[in-house]
Formats: structure tokens, sequence, C-alpha cells
């Protein structure tokens, strides 16, 4: 089991950290400032938030 972690910008000097396991399709979030920007990314990789 291996881990990717993507580095998702949000505004201009910040980042929002997407943790997966594509394998299992499962994601968890650190410091989701935007909302709208984590559901692209989790609906692009055809992951789903588990924390």
């Amino acid at each position: 089991m291996g881990f990717s972690i993507d580095l998702l910008p949000a505004g201009a000097d910040n980042y929002i950290y997407l943790i997966s396991d594509v394998a299992l399709g499962l994601a968890m979030v650190v410091d989701p400032g935007d909302a709208d920007v984590v559901k692209r990314a989790l609906q692009k990789k055809d992951l789903h938030l588990a924390l």
C-alpha cells in the first residue's frame, strides 16, 4: 500500500494537502482552505474523503 501526496493551490501562497491511497480510493485533506478545490481534486482522481 502506498500513499500519494498532492499539493493543491489555494490562493497566492498557500496549499491544501491531499493525501490519498489510490488503491483504496480514499483520501484525507490537510488545511482545507477551499472546499471547491478539494471537491474538484477528489472528483478528478475518483477519490472519496475518509478523514
